[in-house]
């Protein structure tokens, strides 16, 4: 499944409703969410974050976002050796 897209946006995440984005887009993504024939054409993702985790990684570095209008379309995530440490309390994936 492809998409058309008439405004694209990129900027970084600037609001809680855009981290919903992001992690409604990866749950959209994730292996056990799509096809086979999915998985292979457009690959998949195999970890999901939590909101409280996307919201830590957030504070430290911004993510860049794709908006077509209001709806995150993509992103790229930045997690910094600061994050390892939250990491190991179990709050990464949910």
């Amino acid at each position: 499944m492809y998409i058309t897209i008439k405004s694209l946006e990129v900027t970084r995440v600037s609001s809680p409703g855009e981290i919903i984005g992001i992690r409604d887009l990866q749950a959209l993504n994730l292996k056990q969410n799509i096809t086979t024939e999915e998985a292979i054409d457009r690959g998949f993702l195999t970890a999901a974050y939590t909101i409280e985790y996307l919201q830590e990684m957030n504070s430290v570095s911004p993510s860049i976002i794709a908006k077509d209008g209001n709806k995150v379309v993509g992103y790229a995530l930045v997690a910094t050796i600061v994050l390892w440490d939250w990491n190991e309390d179990d709050q990464l994936l949910s």
